[in-house]
């Protein structure tokens, strides 16, 4: 499945997640939120996870979905997952068929296209996260790429005051400022990883908005905010 719904008794809020969308931060901060609440240490947050169907039932909590651009979450998984660790989740489909190692950012959209193209499910880091929501009245959208403001406000609204947590923060290097979608990992691995927008030209952008058109609808709709640009030419 795309999100993750969890949900305390005591503090009667529902938040959905998905992979490679500021998760650990969420978690971290879900946590510490329960914790706060209840006097009571949180030894595995995934107790606290519950189904779909459960969250639409939770007439009485406040509900609140995390969106992240998904553009700038292709590039999160690729820098992560493909660069920086390829030891656990390189590879594209649920079945682990299609590796991703040694595959430069552009050959990783060109495989999602064909698991798209065959219907083949994909690894749940890239399930769009517009999947597995249906049923489910969102009272509030936190995007992740305003993940602290969003977070702040929520520990305003429950009246608890918590740390912001910011898990796996980019470590992007300013200076490179060309286009490495054709790059492969060893070059990242040997030069570094730039901002997010140096991954698209024209053309790569116009696959990924094509490949998760339905997530680019979800998140301009829920959050008010644009998609990454390309990089001008």
């Amino acid at each position: 499945m795309a999100h993750g719904y969890l949900a305390s008794e005591v503090l009667e809020l529902v938040a959905a997640y998905s992979p490679k969308c500021g998760s650990n931060s969420i978690r971290a901060w879900y946590t510490a939120l329960i914790e706060e609440a209840s006097g009571q240490p949180v030894i595995d947050v995934d107790h606290f996870l519950i189904s779909r169907e459960r969250a639409s039932r939770c007439e009485d909590y406040w509900k609140v979905l995390f969106l992240r651009d998904p553009l700038r979450r292709l590039v999160g998984f690729y820098s992560l997952w493909v660069v920086r660790d390829e030891s656990l989740w390189c590879f594209a489909d649920a079945r682990q068929r299609f590796p991703l190692r040694d595959k430069s950012f552009s050959e990783f959209l060109l495989a999602l296209q064909h698991l798209r193209a065959h219907d083949l499910p994909l690894q749940h880091h890239l399930v769009p996260q517009a999947a597995n929501l249906q049923g489910v009245d969102f009272d509030e959208t936190v995007a992740v790429e305003r993940l602290g403001e969003g977070l702040a406000g929520l520990n305003q609204r429950l009246d608890l005051d918590v740390p912001i947590p910011h898990k796996n923060r980019s470590l992007d290097d300013p200076s490179l400022r060309d286009f490495v979608g054709d790059k492969k990992p060893d070059w990242f691995r040997n030069v570094g990883v730039p901002g997010a927008e140096y991954f698209f030209d024209v053309e790569t952008r116009a696959l990924a908005l094509e490949l998760y058109a339905a997530d680019v609808e979800l998140y301009r709709r829920r959050t008010g905010l644009d998609i990454l640009r390309a990089i001008e030419p």
